[in-house]
């Protein structure tokens, strides 16, 4: 009986003592996920050095797994955050913590919340970590993510901000806003078919290239699946110095652990409507009047008809002389020749007050194509120039063509004046 009682009497000791083990390391083990995620707020990568045992598995929230020194690499190869960069806390909510003896599972919901602009952005996750101690240092040996659903309604009103921070950014040539809002694989489709990546956005903004005197969106469609969304919309907008248009546009997010961001923008322009003989006398009437102005103004002239009749009447209207464009001239095989020529044309226009006409510009926009090789690339480099100026050019520029495929009339709605010469 007394070897029984004995026994029991050790069972019962070793029982408190775990007991009485696990409510002071409860509080040990609390202070170490309240470090660490101070830490990942930061990005410091000593903090997860301690954090996470050697022989680590870590199960993100997305299904991958990685060890250790996958994690340790993906946190030393994160860019550094720069000024005005969106700031994102991590902390510990309603954590559970259960110990056997050396072992230990944390069970807790991460908050992280991210500051941008005027609002802040707020994700849940689940996380559940295994702890192991060792000489007396407790370390995470796994670790389980699951991302913790959001109302449909939250996950639109967070989409629909970035979306107006972007058009912000737009508007006000924030680079630094705009390199928040996009992540680094986002690409801009532009009406004509460039494609421009963020780095060339960025500079773009940065010099001053890229200047929008109004930019508004309507008619705003938001779609969330999951971790991604849509925003289709419309956008009247005018850039500096060159015509008013309204843009068909598509944004593509994706909904990071810093929140939402923007992966791909497309902008389109609707076909221009056939004219009547009253409607085409009208646009005649305001291509003429605007071309009086300091605003630039450009014409394309298409169809079977000729071109260089009306183009004449056009300039005599004006009050100006035409000059007609020898494209053959213009065009070089040498790269950066036919940008230095075009610099010329439109500086020695301006100076003369001319109505530059641009006659048979197929030989030049019949370059374009899909981007097989370097000379593809610099021969729509060229052609893109080329409308550059004309929209930034202060005076008529006509441009005379034969619109015959679909990609070509695509390519021309950046234009708002556009007349079938019959």
């Amino acid at each position: 009986m007394k070897q029984v009682f004995s026994a029991v009497f050790v069972v019962l000791m070793s029982m408190l003592g775990v007991h009485a083990q696990a409510a002071n390391d409860s509080a040990e083990l609390t202070r170490l996920l309240n470090e660490f995620l101070a830490g990942a707020s930061h990005n410091d990568a000593s903090i997860h050095d301690r954090f996470w045992a050697d022989e680590l598995v870590y199960t993100g929230s997305g299904g991958r797994r990685r060890n250790k020194s996958q994690v340790m690499q993906d946190v030393r190869s994160a860019p550094a955050p720069k000024p005005g960069d969106p700031a994102t806390t991590y902390t510990a909510e309603d954590v559970r913590i259960q110990q056997y003896g050396d072992t230990a599972i944390v069970a807790f919901r991460l908050v992280g919340t991210t500051a941008r602009e005027s609002s802040a952005q707020v994700a849940n996750f689940f996380n559940t970590g295994t702890f192991l101690k060792r000489a007396g240092k407790w370390q995470v040996v796994a670790w389980q993510a699951t991302r913790i659903p959001r109302p449909a309604a939250d996950d639109e009103k967070d989409v629909l901000q970035t979306e107006a921070s972007f058009q912000r950014a737009l508007l006000k040539a924030d680079a630094a806003l705009m390199g928040t809002l996009t992540d680094e694989t986002f690409v801009w489709t532009h009406s004509t078919g460039m494609k421009q990546t963020r780095k060339q956005l960025l500079e773009e903004i940065e010099s001053g290239r890229l200047r929008y005197a109004k930019l508004e969106d309507r008619d705003r469609i938001v779609n969330v699946y999951g971790d991604s969304a849509v925003v289709r919309g419309i956008s009247p907008r005018q850039q500096v110095n060159h015509n008013p248009f309204d843009a068909y546009y598509t944004l593509t997010f994706v909904n990071q652990s810093t929140g939402w961001k923007v992966v791909a923008f497309h902008t389109s322009r609707p076909e221009a409507p056939q004219l009547n003989a009253a409607a085409r006398q009208e646009v005649i009437t305001q291509i003429v009047n605007g071309s009086r102005t300091t605003s630039p103004t450009t014409v394309v002239l298409s169809g079977k008809g000729d071109k260089l009749k009306l183009a004449e009447q056009l300039a005599k209207d004006t009050g100006r002389k035409l000059q007609r464009v020898d494209l053959d001239a213009v065009v070089s095989k040498y790269i950066g020749e036919t940008e230095k020529n075009l610099n010329k044309l439109f500086a020695n226009a301006k100076a003369s007050e001319v109505v530059l006409f641009f006659d048979e510009a197929d030989a030049l926009f019949g370059k374009r194509s899909h981007v097989k090789d370097a000379h593809d690339r610099y021969a729509n480099l060229e052609v893109g120039y080329l409308l550059q100026r004309m929209e930034s050019f202060k005076g008529l520029t006509i441009l005379a063509l034969n619109i015959e495929d679909d990609n070509t009339k695509r390519f021309l709605r950046r234009f708002r004046y556009t007349l079938e010469v019959p």
